[in-house]
């Protein structure tokens, strides 16, 4: 059995993909059945998936290993990072992209929602850019895969905390689906607020302006509503809404 071991209150958060030549069609299934890691040493007791949190190639967000458990995910292999057996399993939670990004290019949706993802757990979390890892910075390995450019995953993380966590009205969009979540990006960027996927409502309490980005429209006046009866009607009001900023 896996050690109990709370790490709902870390920071630290170390980047992964899946590898395994898998393609962009991972399934959610597959990224649950990644019980057994790949090397020595780590916590005994696989009997919840090898990480925290996996992006879908639709950028759905899926949980797997609870945060009330020893992670399963790094060992450090660089003496800087070595902070003595297992800190990284105790002092980190993971996410890991569904495909081998070191043979394929990770989709756009999957992109996309991963900065969504890591903007928004540092907000969660009280954390930063410094706190967010990719595998290969800890351990000799090339996870999270050459396709996948991180060098813009960090700047748009960092671009998104230093102007969301900013605003003055504390406003969140909230977004509905996978192609939603192309439209919501570009009314974040514009904005210069996080995103969160409806099923993940992160800290309410920290917001008063919310952003409807498809699905059903909310009522209230802290609501913004930007949907429609299709995906063209819910393109159209998010374009109208940006036209409004400038």
């Amino acid at each position: 059995m896996s050690d109990l071991y709370d790490r709902t209150g870390v920071k630290n958060i170390v980047l992964h993909h899946l590898g395994d030549g898998l393609t962009a069609a991972t399934t959610e299934g597959e990224l649950r059945r990644r019980a057994n890691p790949p090397h020595s040493g780590y916590p005994n007791g696989y009997e919840y998936p090898e990480y925290d949190y996996g992006i879908l190639a639709n950028g759905k967000v899926v949980e797997m290993r609870p945060l009330t458990i020893i992670g399963a995910h790094t060992q450090a292999d660089f003496t800087l990072y070595r902070s003595g057996e297992n800190w990284w399993n105790r002092n980190s939670t993971s996410v890991v992209i569904g495909i081998d990004s070191e043979k394929f290019q990770p989709p756009e949706a999957m992109v996309l929602s991963l900065i969504t993802f890591l903007g928004n757990f540092c907000l969660r979390q009280g954390g930063d850019i410094s706190n967010i890892y990719p595998h290969f910075q800890i351990s000799k390995t090339k996870c999270p895969g050459a396709f996948l450019d991180y060098d813009r995953v960090e700047r748009s993380v960092d671009r998104f905390l230093k102007s969301g966590v900013q605003q003055a009205d504390k406003a969140i969009i909230i977004v509905f689906g996978p192609l939603d979540l192309v439209l919501a990006y570009r009314l974040a960027q514009k904005l210069g607020i996080p995103i969160i996927p409806r099923e993940l409502n992160w800290a309410p309490q920290v917001f008063n302006k919310f952003y409807i980005v498809g699905g059903a429209p909310e009522k209230g006046p802290e609501f913004v509503n930007l949907t429609g009866d299709t995906w063209e009607d819910t393109a159209r009001a998010v374009l109208e809404e940006l036209k409004k900023h400038g």
